[in-house]
């Protein structure tokens, strides 16, 4: 193991400083500080499934035809579900809906951990990403583009 160790020591280097932000401390203060609000979480947890089952019915309701509102939708001004896709076909609909509530989760485990400062803006900026990563949008986009 030693000699591994030595004989990858110089490329060691390169790795070294992956997460200068120190992100993984930060998601580790975050976990532990959620862990210790359990309510909470479990809220959070039985509502988003209780809100994407809403979702699902609402979706499974628009294939039949039967109109009805969705139970997410995208803010005013939100220009990255402007395309009508989003509204008229009941999948599209529904990959929106998802991503909108897994969004709101992603909220409600933020403030359940309840970082202040530096870690809270780190966590904020690590929920933003993971949040942005996972909108239909770019994926629609992926796929559209030549």
């Amino acid at each position: 193991a030693t000699q591994a160790a030595e004989s990858l020591a110089p490329e060691g280097a390169l790795v070294s400083d992956l997460d200068s932000l120190d992100l993984g401390a930060t998601l580790g203060r975050a976990a532990m500080s959620a862990a210790t609000h359990p309510f909470r979480l479990m809220t959070a947890g039985l509502g988003f499934g209780f809100r994407l089952t809403q979702a699902a019915v609402q979706t499974a309701a628009s294939v039949i035809g039967v109109e009805a509102a969705p139970v997410a939708a995208p803010r005013a001004g939100d220009r990255r579900f402007a395309d009508p896709t989003y509204t008229e076909n009941p999948l599209f609909s529904w990959w929106l809906q998802r991503y909108l509530l897994f969004g709101e989760l992603v909220d409600d485990l933020v403030d359940t951990a309840g970082l202040d400062g530096a870690d809270g803006n780190k966590l904020r900026l690590v929920a933003d990403v993971v949040k942005a990563a996972s909108s239909p949008s770019r994926a629609h986009r992926r796929r559209s583009d030549p």
